[in-house]
């Protein structure tokens, strides 16, 4: 561990309650239609009728001037400009409030031949949605990198969240001091060499007890391979990724020092394949994290650890890979759910338009099937582009639901405007998902160029709020009506033989004979942090029995927590 590290609790104190009070938010440019997917054999149970989900727009002062400044000032069209900024949702004060941080993108001088940064956003949560901006206070301004994205975890195991941001063209390590400050320790850290990054993601992937980092990358674009195209219209427009070479990914293995490496050798594929979304997580029991890369018009990838400790491609072989007709999608975002609540956790993506969202569903053994179609996705408006995707529970029925943004990459897209509307998919049963439109929410009648999206509980009601970001106008924050009385928790992790964020932990709960699971993954979403807390609903109000499986390999039961309280786990 590197020096500093605080002394964890002894084993005899790893169960800590906190109670929590309510205080009073393709770039796929695959320019074919796929073929129709071929009929298959499906469980043909009717499905229960949805639970209602309601969610209530909020506008807080600190968020109206921002606006993600993506360089379309310039009128180079170019690829950079469209692929948009996220949002990570921390506590990064450890005031029990969750924090906003906003990648502020760049400028682009076309006569200069330069890529210059603009400002990020930290906001400080307050008391009853109140933000105030931090941003200067804490030196996380980010103004020496045009950004996109950002990741957060306790990399170097002090107790305070750390942030990496990322864009074009690197990364940027962000140590948090504890003291309300952040410092830049990217290049004494040793990541010095990272690409145009569009997608990162934590893991232990040497199995050290370290946190690790897989950064995708997107596209070998700048001034030199820049190209105009032209839409179905016949106007200057974004060109589609297939006019550029892949830009490589890169894998960066953590010592004991907390210091990074480079590993050009890591895995046994060609990481080349245009990345815009990266998961790392458990999708099989006992198993290091497994991680899974969303790319651009090629085939998505997933490095599973092999016996001799290596990680292997087998993206084709456990079917993760391509559609259902066996061709790649523009792919963009990445969830991870347990959709039918079965413990097995299916990968879900999106994807370009006459795409379908995929969701691979995990039967078990390393193997994964296609079944958009048999949960109804198939349903769903085929001129939706999306990118930001999140599961979460947010009707409290114990089933997690899905909710992803969606916005062209082409200003004169043929299918309408760049602007969309906003998908929300209410989990019936673990049997189909019903797109809902929350009543008295304007947001999902609104047409928007959605990018970046996370969820947490900004409330401390329990319920997981979102916060959505797009290009041309500022972030909003979607409040959690949560309507009836449901039972919650929330599942706070620390690692000791694992990193203390345990990425990859899995916790199973049991509410009588209602079972859900639920763990701590990295990455996923696009270019965004949700709040690193694992999220329990259920109806009712009866206790819960929880099963942990952290990624060090301990095991534990815990029985009769009582719902209404955030929980605080250490590994023994």
């Amino acid at each position: 561990m590197p020096q500093g590290t605080p002394k964890l609790p002894s084993p005899h104190l790893w169960l800590i309650a906190v109670p929590v009070f309510v205080l009073v938010a393709g770039l796929g440019c695959n320019r074919r239609e796929s073929p129709v997917e071929p009929s298959r054999t499906f469980d043909v149970r009717p499905a229960k009728a949805a639970v209602p989900i309601r969610f209530a727009e909020t506008a807080p002062d600190a968020l109206q001037d921002f606006v993600y400044r993506s360089g379309k000032d310039a009128g180079l069209k170019s690829i950079l400009e469209i692929v948009g900024g996220g949002v990570a949702c921390i506590d990064f004060d450890l005031d029990g409030r969750c924090d906003l941080f906003f990648p502020g993108g760049g400028e682009i001088d076309p006569q200069a031949e330069t890529v210059r940064g603009a400002a990020s956003l930290l906001l400080r949560a307050g008391d009853d949605w109140d933000y105030d901006d931090a941003t200067e206070a804490a030196g996380i301004a980010v103004t020496d990198l045009y950004t996109h994205g950002v990741t957060a975890a306790d990399f170097d195991h002090d107790g305070f969240v750390d942030l990496l941001v990322y864009g074009y063209s690197g990364v940027r390590l962000y140590r948090n001091q504890g003291d309300g400050t952040f410092r830049d320790v990217t290049d004494e850290a040793g990541l010095t060499a990272a690409p145009w990054t569009t997608a990162a993601a934590w893991a232990d992937l040497s199995g050290n007890g370290m946190l690790d980092l897989y950064l995708g990358s997107y596209v070998q674009w700048d001034f030199k391979t820049h190209r105009t195209c032209r839409s179905r219209h016949g106007n200057a427009d974004v060109c589609s990724p297939n006019a550029f070479s892949g830009g490589q990914d890169a894998v960066f293995l953590a010592d004991d020092e907390g210091r990074f490496r480079l590993a050009p050798d890591w895995g046994d594929s060609p990481r080349n394949g245009r990345a815009l979304g990266v998961v790392t997580a458990t999708i099989e029991p006992s198993q290091p994290p497994a991680v899974y890369v969303a790319n651009d018009l090629s085939a998505n990838l997933l490095f599973r650890q092999m016996p001799d400790g290596k990680y292997a491609e087998s993206g084709i072989a456990s079917g993760v890979a391509v559609s259902a007709s066996g061709t790649p999608n523009g792919s963009m975002g990445i969830a991870v759910l347990d959709f039918s609540g079965n413990q097995r956790f299916d990968l879900m993506v999106t994807n370009f338009e006459h795409e379908q969202i995929a969701l691979y569903r995990n039967d078990g053994g390393g193997l994964f099937r296609h079944a958009s179609r048999e949960s109804g996705l198939n349903t769903l408006d085929a001129a939706v582009v999306g990118f930001g995707i999140v599961a979460a529970d947010f009707s409290g029925d114990g089933r997690e639901d899905v909710l992803l943004t969606s916005g062209h990459i082409q200003y004169d897209a043929a299918s309408g405007g760049i602007e969309q509307e906003p998908v929300l998919l209410k989990n019936v049963d673990g049997h189909t998902f019903q797109r809902q439109i929350p009543p008295d929410c304007d947001y999902f009648r609104r047409k928007s160029c959605g990018r970046g999206l996370a969820f947490a509980d900004l409330d401390n009601d329990g319920a997981p709020d979102v916060v959505i970001t797009h290009l041309f106008e500022p972030p909003v924050i979607l409040r959690n009506l949560p309507g009836e009385t449901h039972a919650w928790l929330r599942v706070r992790l620390i690692g000791t033989r694992s990193p203390r964020t345990p990425i990859g932990t899995v916790v199973h709960a049991a509410a009588g004979d209602h079972m859900m699971s639920r763990q701590l993954y990295g990455g996923g979403s696009y270019l965004s942090q949700s709040q690193q807390e694992l999220f329990f609903r259920w109806p009712g109000d009866r206790p819960v029995d929880l099963k942990i499986e952290w990624s060090g390999g301990s095991r534990q039961q815990v029985s009769g927590i009582a719902p209404g309280q955030v929980l605080t786990l250490v590994e023994p």
